[in-house]
């Protein structure tokens, strides 16, 4: 068995609780695990079958490269492994087979009570014609695999396997045990040195045996196992280890500067800010020193024939060497449409050796622009949990245009609380306090987890939209000390944007992922308070928007007027009798409510104080 070097270190904490969940405590807030797979909840089961029946030719190779969801039904007879491209932060080229607790449909597997472990996922091929050949032939199977990645790791006990079938049973061949603390990949030769295995129904599988957290329960997607780059055939050795290939070893970050996503129309005013990087991360495999390899990006826009390729040059690269190369975007990569939303494919891609796999030498990320912000990839790794009731969450954003914050975009992970539709909590806004949250701007009881049947974003609005400018902070307050497993993207690492509160004052989180929590943002009129409006030929209330100070003219001279000023939130901020002119220059940024009583009647107005 040889290893790879150190590609990456991630730390996964995993303590399991065994009612309702299992987490990862540390203070009053918790990394939950997965209690599902949310990607399969998303897919049907249903796959494309293969049509013949005939057996498979020797080589055989999967690099998991060019499906997602479900294994390819040419090479693989079963669709319980999932074929995804997030799971492990890096590998030996971008795809990889997880093996896990969840089965096709994405959930998890049942266990009975008092049972140790079970099997989990297998990843079995189809019929490989081995007839005719001869031990001196040297058959070899080589994979490599990597404990937990992204996921759960593997505990003592739970193992790896892989079996050989000969013509009536299934033959164990190679095993390794959970418990690996580290993220290396690990390379495996297997020899096919029994003639029994020499026939044209020959078949190889992985498959995986999981274990409970406690209780006889299984409490979420455990023991993960990823396996990439399979490779059967003849004429090998047991030191045949290198891998003929450059390849890339995950998909490009996001080129915005700090986010995913941005409203189209924020992007739009803003391009030349909104400008990051472009990432290329790639490996020389083979042996080969000085290989020459050119690198460009193309983006196209999605549902169209725009598209634009920009080359960056090229490069001699070491053997074994493993790259990562950040190119800074000098121009707008995405051309301005008048349009709500838009998508655009931005794929970074490699000019390399003819003998390599073409399939390797391009990765992807789809960026998608509406009418919210985001740092998430859309894909979750893991849960985010605030353990007690009164505990309160809060995700930091910056918008570069003043605009109207209607509500929020919201990724809950499904748990075993089957009363989750009582597991209230308050969705909240908090005004910016030198980079931490600040004055509670607006709150909304009565929320509860949503769940859709493809297990997407929920939409949440508010009552009221709210004016935000500049940072502001988006979160919820928790009403029980029920579980609510908010998703966290581990692929997007973010700096002081996620902060917690136990009651006492907000602190930084411990966990530097993207929370899934997406706000949303519109600039046409606003919408939701529904209050009656004063004429404007009998009073006027001026500059809208204001800076510093407003003026009020009345159409009479002598009613005695109460002016009153509230915020969203209900909050009387103002109060006087007829006055002229108001001084608003300690008022925050936002929309306000001015009203004006006598004792026959009231009029409401809008103003918005912007500095």
């Amino acid at each position: 068995m040889n290893k790879l070097p150190n590609i990456t270190k991630h730390i996964f904490f995993s303590v399991f609780v065994v009612f309702l969940t299992a987490s990862i405590c540390l203070g009053q807030e918790e990394l939950t695990g997965l209690f599902s797979n949310p990607a399969l909840r998303k897919q049907s089961p249903s796959f494309s079958k293969r049509i013949t029946t005939l057996p498979l030719e020797l080589p055989f190779f999967d690099d998991f490269s060019t499906t997602t969801g479900y294994p390819n039904q040419d090479l693989w007879s079963d669709s319980t492994a999932y074929i995804n491209q997030h799971m492990s932060l890096y590998s030996i080229s971008v795809g990889v087979a997880t093996l896990d607790g969840a089965d096709s449909k994405g959930d998890l597997y049942p266990l009975g009570f008092g049972q140790s472990h079970r099997k989990g996922d297998s990843l079995t091929s189809h019929s490989i014609n081995l007839g005719g050949l001869q031990m001196s032939d040297s058959i070899y199977l080589s994979f490599f695999y990597q404990s937990g990645g992204l996921g759960a790791k593997p505990g003592k006990g739970d193992s790896l396997i892989v079996e050989f079938y000969d013509t009536a049973k299934w033959v164990k061949m190679w095993a390794t045990d959970g418990g690996i603390q580290d993220d290396e990949w690990r390379q495996v030769l297997i020899p096919v040195k029994k003639v029994e295995f020499l026939h044209d129904q020959f078949r190889f599988r992985f498959r995986n045996l999981i274990s409970p957290s406690g209780g006889g329960v299984i409490a979420t997607n455990c023991d993960m196992w990823n396996i990439d780059y399979v490779r059967l055939d003849k004429n090998r050795h047991r030191n045949d280890t290198v891998v003929k290939d450059v390849a890339f070893t995950r998909p490009p970050n996001s080129v915005l500067k700090q986010y995913s996503s941005v409203p189209w129309k924020h992007y739009i005013l803003n391009s030349a800010n909104e400008r990051g990087n472009i990432d290329f991360y790639f490996a020389n495999h083979d042996n080969i020193d000085n290989q020459n390899i050119t690198i460009y990006y193309k983006v196209s826009r999605l549902g169209s024939t725009y598209s634009d390729s920009v080359f960056i040059g090229a490069m001699n690269y070491a053997a074994f060497e493993h790259v990562s190369h950040s190119e800074p975007v000098t121009q707008n990569l995405f051309p301005l449409a008048t349009v709500d939303s838009i998508e655009f494919l931005v794929e970074t891609k490699l000019i390399t050796s003819a003998m390599y796999p073409k399939s390797n030498d391009v990765a992807s990320r789809v960026h998608h622009f509406s009418n919210y912000y985001a740092y998430d990839d859309g894909s979750a790794e893991n849960g985010y949990n605030l353990n007690q009731a009164g505990n309160m969450a809060a995700i930091r954003y910056e918008t570069s245009q003043g605009d109207s914050l209607r509500g929020v975009y919201m990724f809950f992970n499904t748990t075993r609380d089957t009363m989750y539709s009582t597991n209230y909590f308050d969705l909240c806004v908090w005004a910016n306090d030198g980079g931490m949250p600040g004055r509670l701007l607006y709150s909304k009881p009565g929320f509860t987890p949503s769940f859709s049947n493809d297990n997407s974003f929920a939409k949440l609005l508010f009552d009221s939209a709210i004016y935000v400018s500049g940072y502001f902070f988006v979160g919820w307050r928790k009403t029980t000390d029920r579980i609510m497993s908010v998703g966290i993207d581990k692929n997007t690492t973010v700096s002081q944007r996620n902060f917690y509160n136990t009651g006492q004052n907000w602190q930084a989180s411990q966990f530097n992922y993207a929370i899934m929590i997406r706000p949303i943002l519109s600039r046409s009129s606003i919408v939701g308070i529904d209050l009656p409006q004063a004429e404007t030929e009998s009073i006027n209330v001026y500059p809208v928007p204001a800076s510093s100070s407003i003026s009020i003219s009345y159409p009479d001279i002598k009613r005695p007027w109460i002016v009153t000023i509230t915020d969203l939130s209900g909050r009387c901020i103002y109060q006087s009798q007829r006055p002229d002119n108001i001084d608003c220059s300690h008022f925050d940024n936002g929309i306000y409510i001015i009203s004006f009583f006598d004792c026959r009647e009231r009029h409401h107005q809008r103003i918005i104080i912007q500095k």
